[in-house]
């Protein structure tokens, strides 16, 4: 008793209801509905298997973020101006200016578990560049190879700038930490944005965002999807439903209410917010990674996997194991 449509992330977690045949190909619809033509190429290769299309996303959300709170980079002597790292070896420069101008600020504010993981799939959009970031997920790229290793150091220090306490928070508590300026920076998904207008913060005044170090021109992506299964009591009303998940209109609606943008590059973005209309347009011009831990990039074993990888690092320091781990995560799915 399938339901007539249902949700997803958009990507390998939504793809695997297609390798279990419990999705249909729609790649009629995205014909009826103009899809090939307003959405991004790299969105299309998330959404698509052996050429055909089995989901249709709905909107779109960047991981791939550096947040800052400017007061705490003033009190630090480093201009909000100039955060966009083209490293994050050059990132690592700054984060040690703040621990040596002010020990009371965190560098770097950092949550739970899963919010490490979001911060590790930065590291290795930025450390490995898109081709062989993608080439984690079609077997070009080794996962046990030096290359991966590199990336997993530098996320093993970027973890030494981090807050003690990050297994208390959820990606809320940094944000917070830095409206009140007790930190500096944090790396999570553009919903940071909603908190900083909740607290009467203002970009430009009171925070400041950038890419993730290393990752200019670079989207990393995430985004809820809804797919037609085999068998819908209702396939009319269905279709109907898909057809306003696809529509601009319909994707402008639910996006100013949920604070995320688009997924079709041709929606009105009139009474979107400042930070919205700028990650528009990199999500437009972008090249377009998916995430880890938000099944865009990861089947939902290689997300729980990888998770727990990164949550026995943080136990033993082991780096050796997490690589075998990850590795081992990666190939899951195969």
């Amino acid at each position: 008793e399938p339901p007539d449509s249902f949700q997803a992330h958009t990507g390998a977690e939504l793809l695997e209801y297609a390798n279990n045949h419990q999705a249909q190909d729609i790649s009629g619809l995205y014909q009826e509905f103009g899809l090939n033509e307003a959405l991004p190429a790299g969105l299309l290769d998330l959404v698509t298997t052996d050429g055909q299309r089995y989901s249709i996303p709905l909107n779109a959300r960047r991981v791939n973020v550096l947040w800052a709170s400017i007061p705490a980079l003033e009190r630090a002597g480093i201009d909000p101006d100039g955060i966009g790292y083209a490293s994050y070896a050059d990132f690592f420069e700054d984060l040690d200016r703040i621990k040596a101008a002010d020990p009371e600020i965190v560098p770097l504010a950092l949550g739970t578990t899963w919010t490490q993981v979001h911060l590790l799939e930065t590291v290795l959009m930025a450390e490995l560049g898109p081709e062989a970031y993608n080439g984690l997920w079609n077997g070009a790229t080794d996962p046990a190879g030096p290359a991966v290793g590199a990336a997993l150091a530098v996320f093993a220090k970027a973890l030494t700038y981090t807050n003690a306490d990050a297994e208390d928070h959820d990606w809320a508590g940094p944000i917070e930490m830095l409206c009140d300026g007790r930190a500096a920076f944090s790396v999570t998904g553009d919903w940071a944005a909603s908190l900083f207008d909740s607290q009467s913060k203002v970009m430009g005044a009171d925070w400041a965002w950038a890419p993730a170090p290393g990752s200019a021109g670079v989207y990393g992506f995430m985004g809820d999807s809804f797919a037609l299964p085999y068998g819908p009591a209702h396939p009319d009303g269905a279709e109907a439903w898909l057809e306003v998940v696809a529509s601009a209109q319909g994707q402008a609606a639910f996006s100013l209410a949920a604070g995320s943008i688009p997924a079709r590059t041709d929606a009105d973005l009139s009474g979107f917010s400042e930070y919205q209309k700028q990650a528009a347009e990199s999500y437009a011009a972008d090249i377009i990674l998916g995430s880890i831990y938000h099944g865009a990039a990861a089947t939902a074993a290689q997300s729980a996997a990888i998770t727990d990888a990164v949550g026995r690092y943080r136990a033993d320091g082991d780096l050796a194991a997490l690589q075998t781990e990850f590795a081992d995560a990666i190939v899951l799915a195969a």
